[in-house]
This record gives structure tokens, C-alpha cells and sequence, in this order.
């Protein structure tokens, strides 16, 4: 809860800096778009859901679901 947030406010902070750290802002881009895709459950159950129907139908064939 509110992680998404305040990595934008974190990366933001940073970017606005003189001389931003570039490290840093890598670092905190890639922590930002880890928070986007799995702090929201439901997306992430649709994911895991996508990922396991494509395994079904590679082993058992197209006509399973």
C-alpha cells in the first residue's frame, strides 16, 4: 500500500536534483515498474492465470481449457 507512490515521489525527488544520481534513478525506475506489475493482485492473478491456460494448452493441446 502506497509503495507505487512513493517510489514516483522518490524518483521524482531524484530527478529534479542538479545533478541527479543516475544510478539511483535506474535503480528506482526498476523497483517502480516491480511495484506497478505485482502490488496490484488482481493483475497479478490475471497474470499467473494467462501464464498457467498457455502451459495447459502447450501440454494438453489447443482444445483444453
Amino acid at each position: 500500500d502506497g509503495l507505487v507512490g512513493g517510489l514516483n515521489r522518490d524518483l521524482a525527488d531524484e530527478a529534479r536534483n542538479e545533478k541527479p544520481d543516475t544510478l539511483r534513478l535506474n535503480r528506482l525506475a526498476g523497483q517502480l515498474k516491480w511495484a506497478e506489475r505485482y502490488s496490484d493482485l488482481s493483475k497479478l492473478e490475471v497474470f499467473f492465470r494467462n501464464k498457467l491456460t498457455n502451459v495447459r494448452k502447450l501440454l494438453y493441446g489447443k482444445n483444453q481449457e
